[in-house]
Order: C-alpha cells, then structure tokens, then sequence
C-alpha cells in the first residue's frame, strides 16, 4: 500500500516532491525580506513620527532661549487663575534655617490669592494661613484657631505669589538664558533654563555675601511655553576659619494651571470675622 506524500501547505501544491526544497528556500526568503521592510518601514514611520509630529508640539523649536522664558513669563503674568506649592530647604553652618512648605491658589477676577502652610525650623515650626481677598487679608491665629480681618492690607509678603511679581523677573529682568537640558514630566517634555536675571527687578532678592553665588532655574513645558518651576539656589563655602559658615538653601516654586473652580473666601471665615473678629 503507497502512503500519498504530506505536501506543506505554504508550498504550491502543483509541485512535485523533487521541488519542495527550492519552494521552502524561496519562501524563506520572501518571508525574512518582508520582515526587513516591515522593521524598516516601521523605523521610517518612527522618525517621521516623532522628527516631524512631535516637534511641532514643540514651541521652543525655532527660538532662542531668552524668547522662550519671555513667553513664559507672559504666560504667567496673563494668568487668570493657578494652584501652586512653594518650599524653602537649606541648611547653615550655624545650624538654623527657617524651612517653609506652602500650596497656595491663585485667582485674578475677583482677585482671591489663599496660602497655607507652615514655616519655621525643626520643632518651631508654626502653622500659616491666610487669604487676600481685593485689599482685605483674612489671617488665621495659629493658636487661637481663629480668623482676624486686616482692611487695605499693604505687605509685600501677600504680593510675592501674584504673576505680575513673579513674572517681571522673567520679562523685563531677564538679561541672559541659557538651556541646561530636557526633562520628561508626566504631561510631556520640559525644557530647563539657566537664567541671569537682574537684581533690581527681583522682589525676593537674596543679599550676597563674599563667597556666595545664586543660580536661577526656569521649567518650560515645551507644548504650550508654561511655566512649571522656577527655583532660586544660594550657596555659601567656607574657604578658611575667618569665612562665614557654609550656607545653602533653595526656594522652589510650582505651578499648576489645570482648570480650577471658583476660588473665595469660605463662608465660615467671613462669618467668624462678621460676628466679631478682629479688624
């Protein structure tokens, strides 16, 4: 009894058994050059992907480093409204520093700026909250727990977290940028700048002693020229005994500009300073 020969079905099935070796060869070889062009087609559409595509989601391309953190300081002096986080770190030589941690919200019409957090060194730190409502501060009593009203509030302090302050240094204080490197954040690619910015158009302004240097740091995001962080560095080394002890602290503030609900002074606190807080 003749068993009938297993013919491969990838192999034309016409074709004698004396044929099937030159056929699976033949096959073979279509196979691994579609594979080839597939993975070179791929590559091509990768870089067209992200060579072409995603650089035009990027606005820095094209501009120079100063025209970038313009922007970005336009585009946080144009603010209507943010949420924001700010820290002060450091460490001393002398063994104190008043570190501080803060969230804050920000909105321009009606003007309502809300701030809290706490302040102070190891165990004495001391909580603080306040909101600037137009020319009114409402200021919690840390130890009472209750709220006092200050009418035509006029304190540089509640100004430092407005845009208008925080975006001149970035505008008209701006003599030098200079990018540092990209980051990927969770919303997509940052690029970071080191500025030189004029002293004179700083509110904050750190006094230099002799040995001491500041840096300046500016988050871009590169999609829609926000700012992300700004970040101010002093450092003090101590180069012989008579020097000042080393010195080093850092003010970081971030910014969030996601859609946010109307921002105001909560009925409880209007109601307390209403029924007898201080004026």
């Amino acid at each position: 009894m003749r068993i009938a020969a297993r013919r491969n079905p990838r192999l034309d099935p016409r074709l004698p058994p004396d044929q099937w070796e030159e056929s699976r060869r033949r096959y073979m070889i279509r196979l691994v050059t579609s594979l080839v062009l597939l993975a070179i087609a791929a590559a091509v559409g990768g870089y067209y992907y992200v060579g072409v595509y995603v650089k035009t989601l990027d606005k820095t391309q094209g501009l120079q480093p100063e025209q970038v953190v313009e922007a970005a300081g336009l585009f946080l002096a144009k603010a209507e409204r943010y949420r924001f986080t700010a820290e002060l770190t450091g460490e001393s030589g002398e063994g104190y520093f008043p570190n501080a941690t803060m969230q804050g919200a920000y909105q321009r019409d009606p003007l309502v700026l809300h701030l809290s957090g706490e302040a102070g060194s190891a165990e004495n730190k001391v909580p603080l909250e306040y909101y600037l409502a137009g020319v009114d501060l409402y200021l919690k009593n840390p130890r009472s727990n209750t709220w006092m009203r200050v009418e035509n509030a006029e304190l540089d302090e509640l100004y430092a977290f407005q845009p208008d302050n925080l975006a001149a240094p970035l505008v008209t204080g701006l003599r030098k940028a200079e990018e540092i490197r990209r980051e990927q954040t969770a919303d997509g690619e940052a690029v970071v700048y080191g500025l030189d910015l004029d002293p004179e158009v700083m509110r904050v302004q750190p006094v230099l002693q002799e040995g001491e240097r500041v840096e300046y740091r500016l988050w871009v995001d590169t999609r829609n020229l926000r700012p992300i962080q700004f970040q101010v560095t002093l450092s003090r080394n101590s180069e012989n005994e008579m020097a000042p002890p080393p010195l080093r602290f850092q003010y970081r503030i971030t910014w969030d500009f996601s859609k946010q609900g109307l921002l105001e002074v909560p009925e409880p606190v209007l109601s307390q300073v209403g029924e007898g807080g201080s004026k």
